[in-house]
């Protein structure tokens, strides 16, 4: 179910010790462009839009929850983009965040279909759903 544990080694040092980033049933997304952020979604219990976290690889310290219920995770150019479901319109927003300041979450779009899909293609952010297609400036990292 590509779900495990996320597992940080510094290949440069032989003497390091693994630094367990998410301790079980998580999922990979990616890293940044140095390899400096990693970014996962952690076990939610339920199978549906877990939580959406970015750990730093190069200060430690805690991973730091972008979203509670994330899906359709993106990562493009050191930005992670996500959809987050609104139950009390019944429909999705989506959001953003540069891996260089993850703390700073943007708000992209609101009042999509669930279904929608985001597609990033070189400097252009795609939103697409059975409504229709929209386009985007990517932001950049």
């Amino acid at each position: 179910n590509s779900k495990s544990d996320i597992v940080a080694l510094d290949a440069k040092t032989p003497s390091a010790t693994p630094h367990t980033i998410a301790a079980q049933n998580a999922a990979f997304v990616g890293l940044s462009k140095d390899g400096s952020s990693l970014v996962y979604l952690d076990d939610p219990g339920t199978g549906f839009d877990p939580p959406l976290f970015v750990a730093s690889l190069t200060t430690g310290g805690a991973p730091l929850q972008l979203s509670a219920e994330a899906s359709h995770v993106t990562l493009a150019n050191d930005v992670v983009y996500w959809q987050q479901f609104e139950s009390a319109t019944k429909t999705t927003t989506l959001k953003a965040a540069r891996l260089a300041n993850p703390s700073s979450i943007l708000t992209i779009d609101v009042n999509l279909d669930p279904f929608t899909d985001v597609v990033v293609a070189g400097q252009k952010l795609f939103v697409g759903s059975k409504l229709g297609l929209w386009e985007y400036a990517a932001l950049t990292p």
